[in-house]
């Protein structure tokens, strides 16, 4: 009788709108041959039905986890680093900037003119929508308490 690997893979990852999401699953079995190894076709199957989620979801393919940032050692620390970011871990992705987020910042760096760019320079993006919500929250908290 032949060993058989079930592999099954869900994702989640927060919609376009507040409180809505988008989901997409792939369940994958396979046979394994005589002197086949069980580990490598286990991983070699997970990563096929992760990039079919992934494609699904429209999002990149997942990567290998990646060391957390290290904290700020400076006193111009950029603003909004994230010292206590937790690494990443290919599975869903950090929440993105909220639309209540991205109004309010809007209006915080309208009343500090010159603060976008540093900030745009500080996370490495190319606009403000391209902030996690965590680090649009500490970029709100650091203009509000230098206003």
């Amino acid at each position: 009788m032949p060993l058989r690997i079930v592999i099954n893979i869900s994702k989640k990852i927060p919609g376009a709108q507040d409180f809505s999401s988008a989901s997409a699953s792939c369940s994958i079995e396979s046979d394994l041959a005589h002197g086949q190894d069980p580990t490598a076709e286990a991983a070699s199957l997970y990563r096929q039905a992760e990039l079919a989620v992934d494609r699904q979801l429209g999002i990149a393919p997942a990567t290998s986890v990646a060391a957390p940032r290290p904290a700020p050692t400076t006193p111009n620390a950029p603003i909004g680093s994230s010292s206590a970011r937790a690494p990443a871990t290919g599975r869903r992705g950090p929440a993105p900037i909220s639309a209540a987020q991205l109004r309010y910042l809007g209006q915080l760096l309208e009343r500090n003119p010159g603060v976008r760019e540093r900030i745009l320079a500080d996370h490495r993006i190319s606009t403000i929508e391209a902030l996690t919500s965590r680090d649009a929250s500490t970029v709100i908290d650091q203009l509000k308490g230098a206003a």
